[in-house]
């Protein structure tokens, strides 16, 4: 079903929950046993963009060597960190606007659109699932497909989770409302 209440947005350290999720890295751990600096290395100007308008405190660096990645460092706490957003993320705790917010962020990041529809892969399955619940809470027809990998014992599954455009309908919402295409 759809939730009435919630929250309508992400906060900062969600964003980077997810921007971290998606390509960051741990670059070195504080003394103080709760901080460390991540790591991000970027070549796509949108991520570049984006990281940049997200995270402005972030310290940027770009050597003459690779002149096409910009690195970016932040020292954050370590409680909010973590590649499995189950981890991380309660999805009802978040309204339907809250929900598509999740879901474009997921794609701006790590994310893809497929057709009429958007999607999402990892080798973690939580993250799949919870991406997955994002997406059924915001009102989208959903599946999830599965690739093993056995050509090597050190490769792991992968799973995808699409989304689409076309709205979810129960026959419940159908008795109770004329839809209008």
């Amino acid at each position: 079903g759809y939730i009435k209440e919630g929250r309508d947005y992400l906060t900062e350290e969600e964003k980077l929950a997810i921007a971290y999720q998606a390509d960051g890295s741990i670059k070195w751990e504080h003394e103080d046993g709760n901080t460390c600096t991540i790591s991000f290395g970027f070549t796509k100007q949108r991520k570049i963009d984006q990281f940049k308008k997200d995270f402005p405190t972030a310290k940027e660096a770009v050597y003459a060597s690779r002149p096409e990645m910009h690195y970016f460092t932040l020292k954050v706490s370590k409680d909010f960190l973590s590649k499995n957003f189950k981890n991380i993320f309660k999805p009802s705790q978040f309204s339907v606007t809250g929900c598509k917010a999740f879901l474009d962020y997921v794609v701006l990041w790590d994310g893809f659109q497929a057709g009429k529809g958007y999607g999402y892969g990892n080798t973690n399955k939580n993250s799949v699932d919870i991406v997955q619940e994002f997406a059924i809470l915001s009102g989208h027809k959903t599946s999830i497909s599965t690739m093993e990998d056995n050509r090597s014992e050190t490769f792991s599954t992968y799973y995808k989770v699409h989304w689409y455009d076309k709205p979810y309908y129960t026959t419940q919402a159908l008795k109770d409302q004329q839809l209008v295409p």
